[in-house]
């Protein structure tokens, strides 16, 4: 896929009716089987936690906030280069060893130099509802350089507006967009809500017994975009 190609698809999907934000991942932050976890940490301070590679919007797409419940300062943070946030559980466990997180600068396990500082504190990040909060620490990138990188793990997710959320939203979009988003070799394959998602991450893992037909709004209102190549 050209990266300018998948830079038009962000750009359409931004100015869709109805679509408040969009954001790319390389990880699923959540009710996904493909899980990612690592150490991040310097010297003899390691952290093992979720590692979740991130746009700016990300943030305001799954709203997510700081400490002090506000998105906007996440997202400019999320901007800077070489930048990580950490979940305060993260922030927790780093104080348990004696380090101030903020404005630290981590590095991978066995690496030798650290490649990204901590510029900001998120609060806590469950990964499904039956898991505990865990430390969570975010890859802040550009969607050019996420593009650079995709792989099998690159997803695009939507917000979509409160007052345009309804059962047949996604039947609109794919026929209203099906055309729009087909790019060189880029094509519209899938439009997913995250309630569908959520409830086929349960069934996998043997919990949907143990699910709650009605869930949060939250999950109503966002939408997953998965693109095919021809």
């Amino acid at each position: 896929m050209k990266v300018e190609n998948l830079m038009t698809v962000m750009d359409r999907l931004r100015t869709y009716p109805g679509i408040e934000s969009a954001c790319v991942t390389l990880q699923r932050p959540g009710y996904s089987q493909r899980q990612a976890k690592g150490n991040r940490g310097a010297d003899s301070t390691w952290i093992n936690g979720w590692v979740f590679h991130v746009t700016p919007e990300f943030f305001r797409v799954f709203r997510i906030a700081d400490k002090n419940g506000q998105i906007d300062p996440l997202v400019e943070a999320a901007m800077q280069e070489r930048t990580f946030l950490a979940s305060v559980e993260a922030e927790q466990r780093f104080a348990e060893k004696g380090v101030e997180i903020m404005n630290y600068e981590l590095k991978n396990k066995n690496e030798e130099t650290s490649y990204a500082t901590i510029r900001a504190i998120t609060q806590s990040f469950r990964f499904d509802e039956f898991e505990l909060p865990y430390p969570a620490f975010y890859v802040c990138m550009s969607e050019i350089r996420t593009f650079e990188r995709q792989g099998m793990d690159t997803e695009i997710t939507i917000r979509v507006r409160e007052d345009m959320d309804s059962p047949e939203f996604i039947q609109e979009f794919r026929n209203a967009m099906k055309n729009q988003l087909r790019l060189g070799n880029i094509y519209l394959m899938d439009v997913t809500s995250f309630k569908d998602i959520r409830t086929n991450f349960f069934r996998a893992t043997g919990e949907i017994n143990n699910v709650k037909t009605h869930i949060a709004g939250m999950l109503f209102l966002l939408v997953n975009i998965l693109l095919g190549v021809i």
